[in-house]
């Protein structure tokens, strides 16, 4: 851990790389435990994640609130 004293500015040129950095982890909790759809040949697609916009995929709705519920949970952790 490091304490973060500056930050950058949104047409910085790392900004992207920055906040792909932050979104990984959560991603990655995301995926180890949601549920997901299969999309063809038994691929599984959980989330589609592009700079600042998350679009989450289930086949049935409670499953696809459980999966927001983990994203939020996780994004309080590491606000």
């Amino acid at each position: 851990m490091f304490l973060v004293t500056t930050g950058l500015r949104q047409s910085d040129a790392l900004s992207p790389v920055q906040f792909n950095i932050a979104l990984e982890s959560v991603t990655r909790i995301v995926i180890s435990q949601a549920m997901d759809i299969e999309i063809k040949d038994n691929q599984h697609l959980t989330s589609v994640v592009y700079a600042d916009d998350i679009v989450l995929l289930d086949e049935r709705d409670n499953d696809l609130k459980n999966t927001a519920d983990i994203l939020l949970k996780d994004r309080k952790r590491l606000a």
